[in-house]
């Protein structure tokens, strides 16, 4: 049984509307298509964001931190053939 659909007006810049119709069109598919599969990969990374948030409190309220300098370090060696512990 096909999902129930509710329409929801936005407002967008034309160039926005014209580069969105020419992947549409690139894709052969429609524009309600394409802003579909926009509006739910934006909710999916907002979705995942938040899941590291509360995941980084969890952290930091169970003492799992790093000292400054430690992360300083690490950047320095970004480059660098050898890991760091």
């Amino acid at each position: 049984m096909p999902t129930a659909l509710e329409t929801y007006s936005v407002n967008l810049p034309p160039t926005l509307i014209q580069k969105m119709d020419a992947i549409s069109e690139r894709l052969e598919r429609s524009r309600d298509w394409a802003l579909r599969q926009a509006v739910s990969s934006w909710v999916r990374q907002e979705e995942e964001k938040h899941r590291l948030i509360l995941e980084a409190l969890d952290d930091v309220d169970n003492g799992r931190l790093l000292e400054h300098s430690k992360i300083i370090e690490w950047a320095k060696n970004l480059n660098a053939e050898t890991v760091l512990d």
